[in-house]
């Protein structure tokens, strides 16, 4: 479809205005400055009869996405030129207004029609990205009062640094970056906790796909994960995941920071459904054939030591592997549920206390270890020596 951008203001721009063509005389800038305003307005008109006449939607998304790349196409041969006379200036401005008043007209309201993707104007580009470069200063300070995870933080800004020098981006790059800082500034209102979780939840809903924040947020789910010992509450704890990631995939269906990779929520809830596969995978091959004849009740194991002195005595035995547990979790939870310590009657050891135990020895318990297996070496001593 011919328009003013692909004839008209193109004849302009590229002929007229062109650093090798002859200036252009006072009459003949005169009269480019009293047709400009026309012309934008012809094309505000012919955009609106495009999306409310007899096209369909493909065509009109095509026109609408013709006139946008031809726009960028002449804002970027202005910015490129070298400076012009200053008898022409008046001109060149409003060159450049009525072609931005066209886009913008666009974003506004034909931007469902318009590819997301296709690279800004550089002269708009550059002003974004000075403003969301000068804005991050105050980002971080108000992520680090509110105690936001500095990883965390370091994924954010890496993202809004360094725009100027890349040279140029797209609409959507720089529509995400704008709405995210908008979004953490309105998250920070108000706080006075740590707003680590709120920020993680918030890039999940804007779509911050890059890969470091998913494997920030993988790494998070597995530390969860190792938190809990019991079966059911490592699968509870997943399903729990999917059922929100399921519930942000279907409510929040907004554009990705970055096109090239999938859906942050996509990815998610793929990596959560693998870790319920391998829950499974890992219960079919634990679970055991149970004789039938057997008794159906398991007494905890008693023991005189303390859970401290337990737990040391259990980490000897992984280290100089006459124990070889598959995991320290099992390791722990086993333990945990087979032996009754002092003082505790029928109540369990708890898991979370022994692995802290086990991984803290203070050196009274490692007396209290060495007294005792020099008294089962003067124990074999009595027998065999």
């Amino acid at each position: 479809m011919k328009t003013h951008t692909t004839t008209t203001l193109q004849y302009l721009v590229l002929e007229c205005l062109a650093p090798n063509c002859p200036e252009l005389s006072d009459e003949e800038i005169e009269d480019w400055m009293e047709r400009l305003p026309c012309i934008r307005q012809d094309m505000l008109q012919l955009m609106n009869f495009a999306l409310f006449g007899s096209f369909g939607n493909k065509l009109v998304k095509r026109h609408m996405v013709q006139i946008c790349k031809e726009c960028t196409l002449m804002l970027d041969a202005l910015h490129g030129y070298p400076d012009f006379p200053e008898r022409m200036i008046p001109l060149y401005q409003q060159v450049l207004d009525c072609l931005g008043q066209i886009l913008m007209h666009q974003q506004e309201h034909y931007a469902q029609y318009l590819d997301p993707l296709a690279k800004m104007p550089l002269i708009y580009y550059h002003k974004a990205a000075e403003a969301i470069e000068a804005k991050v200063e105050a980002l971080v300070i108000a992520m680090t009062r509110y105690y936001a995870d500095k990883t965390l933080q370091s994924l954010v800004v890496g993202k809004m640094t360094g725009l100027l020098k890349n040279g140029s981006g797209s609409w959507q790059q720089i529509n995400c970056l704008e709405n995210l800082q908008e979004k953490i500034m309105d998250l920070c209102i108000g706080r006075s906790y740590n707003m680590t979780s709120g920020l993680k939840d918030l890039l999940i809903r804007l779509n911050f796909n890059t890969p470091g924040f998913l494997a920030y947020c993988k790494e998070s789910i597995v530390t969860d994960l190792d938190k809990d010992y019991e079966l059911n509450h490592k699968y509870n704890f997943l399903f729990h995941c999917q059922r929100e990631f399921t519930r942000l995939t279907k409510k929040y269906d907004g554009v990705r920071l970055e096109p090239s990779f999938p859906k942050i929520k996509d990815s998610l809830l793929e990596f959560v459904t693998a870790e319920l596969a391998c829950l499974d995978r890992k219960r079919r091959l634990e679970t055991v054939v149970i004789d039938p004849l057997a008794p159906t009740t398991f007494s905890r194991l008693p023991v005189s030591i303390s859970v401290d002195v337990l737990a040391y005595f259990f980490k000897l035995l992984v280290k100089v592997r006459v124990v070889m547990p598959s995991g320290k979790s099992g390791l722990m939870l086993f333990i945990s549920k087979s032996f009754q310590t002092p003082g505790i009657k029928n109540a369990e050891i708890s898991p979370k206390s022994l692995e802290s135990k086990y991984r803290q020895v203070t050196k009274s318990t490692a007396v209290a270890i060495r007294s005792i297996l020099v008294n089962m070496l003067n124990q074999v001593d009595e027998e065999f020596g």
